[in-house]
């Protein structure tokens, strides 16, 4: 909240602006492991990394950045552990969203 200056309204778009995109970015992910496409994974889990810090989606964000290291060492099937991961994470956030009745 600090970071959009207090401006609830403005909080409440941007994080439906997040639940509604980050399907999509997680669907990218998975095509990108499933076509064994390690650059479009590392741009894919960058743009993860930087859209959950804009939420705070801390647990999110600290797994994207895990798939960027792994990505990095080459380790395809790490990254794909770290997608289940991150599915999770999402599922958990957005969760604690509604409940906490900001969409």
């Amino acid at each position: 909240m600090r970071r959009l200056l207090h401006d609830e309204q403005l909080a409440r778009v941007v994080l439906a602006g997040f639940l509604h995109d980050l399907p999509h970015q997680l669907t990218l992910i998975r095509q990108g492991l499933d076509r064994h496409d390690a650059d479009a994974l590392r741009i894919q889990a960058h743009t993860l990394r930087g859209a959950s810090a804009t939420v705070s989606a801390y647990r999110l964000q600290e797994i994207a950045s895990a798939m960027e290291h792994t990505l990095s060492a080459g380790d395809l099937d790490g990254c794909a552990v770290l997608y289940g991961d991150a599915r999770d994470a999402f599922d958990d956030f957005r969760m604690a969203v509604r409940d906490g009745g900001w969409v």
